[in-house]
Order: C-alpha cells, then structure tokens, then sequence
C-alpha cells in the first residue's frame, strides 16, 4: 500500500510540475500602456468576428479576443506593426479570420504597396509581399469585397442600442457584424480605449457585454 501511495504522489506531482511548465510557457500580454490612451481620431473597428472569436483594431493596435472563453488572445501593438515594416493604419483580417494583414497604407493616401502577413494561430508574421495597385482591386482588399469580412452596421437592427449607449455617454464604433443569431458592434465609454467593450445582441432581445482588456493586467 505504502509503494502505492508513492507512486499516486509521484505521478500527481508529475502532472502538476508538466502543468506548471505549460502555463510558464504563455507569455503575458502586455497592455499596460493602453490604460493611458484616450480617443483619437477614431473609434476601434471590427475587423473580423465570428460566435468563437472577435479581431479589431484601434490605436492600441490589432487585438484578438476569444468570444467562447471570455478572454484576450492576442495584441499586436502598433510598435510591433511597425517594427514589422508598416505603418499601422489600413490592418485587414481574412475572411476566415487565421490571417491579419498589415499594410503600408497611409491614411490619407490610400494605396497599399505591400503588406505583411500575421498569422493569429501561430501568432507569426510572413515576409513582405509586394502588391501592385491592379492587384489591390483584384483581390478585393476594400470592405465591399468577400476577403475581408467587415460589414456596416443596419440601424433598424440595434437603433435602440445606439441610442441606449449615447445616452450613457459612450462612443459606439461606426460597424458591426451579424452572425447568424447576433450581432455584434463595439462601444467606448468614458472615451477611455482600456475600457472598449464588445456588445453582443441577439436578436431576441439578449445582450451580452465583454470587456476587452478585463482580464489583462
């Protein structure tokens, strides 16, 4: 019995120290400056959403949050964007969502000479591509294209929300994407960007609210 007994402890420290290792291996991410930062000239944009997971961007960079778990995946920040080469402005996602895209395009010029390819599983970015301005139209990359998946928001659907949420003084971004029960836009309150939201309406009526950076220190 006594041999048993070691042999269930040995093994239940085994699990814990291979758990340890595992949870030592996540890198934190690091949102501390955005605690700091304040509206600009924008409000934060989706990019991509499905029912698992939510993509957008803003000042503070391109975020991934996780919709099933309730948590934040992933922060590009703008210094890494441009540590990458690209400016920070003009980010797309894929339509599937696995891939964001980062570009050189200036906000006021808009033309995109060459991109840099994220990949959000392996949180990996590909070389540069250079892409011509015929090859831009061509493959879609503008809103009204299938690639990338951001569609402007309908007010019949969510009036009531729109006004509900400028009455308690937040700023409401200006798209949102319908799912197949829901739909989902962004809010700002307090014009403090730490506090951006993701609200989630179903169209019976629920609602659901997600604070992005909640879970981040």
């Amino acid at each position: 019995m006594k041999n048993l007994a070691k042999l269930i402890l040995a093994a239940v420290m085994t699990v814990s120290l291979f758990s340890a290792c595992g949870k030592a291996e996540e890198e934190p991410i690091d949102v501390s400056d955005v605690k700091d930062m304040v509206f600009g000239s924008e409000t934060p944009y989706i990019l991509y959403c499905s029912e698992e997971k939510i993509i957008i961007n803003g000042t503070f960079g391109v975020v991934v949050y996780d919709l099933e778990n309730g948590k934040l995946t992933d922060r590009i920040s703008l210094d890494k964007i441009r540590e990458l080469g690209m400016v920070g402005y003009g980010n797309y996602a894929s339509a599937d969502g696995e891939t964001i895209y980062f570009t050189d395009m200036l906000q006021n010029v808009g033309a995109v000479n060459s991109f840099v390819a994220y990949d959000v599983e392996s949180k990996t970015a590909s070389p540069v591509k250079e892409i011509s301005d015929d090859e831009f139209r061509e493959e879609s990359w503008n809103w009204d294209g299938g690639r990338f998946q951001v569609k402007h928001y309908d007010p019949a659907d969510y009036e009531k929300y729109y006004e509900k949420y400028i009455a308690e003084g937040c700023l409401i971004g200006d798209n949102s994407v319908p799912l197949e029960n829901e739909f989902v836009f962004l809010i700002v309150p307090s014009f403090m960007l730490y506090d951006t939201q993701i609200v989630v309406c179903g169209y019976d009526g629920s609602e659901k609210v997600y604070g992005v950076f909640d879970n981040s220190d």
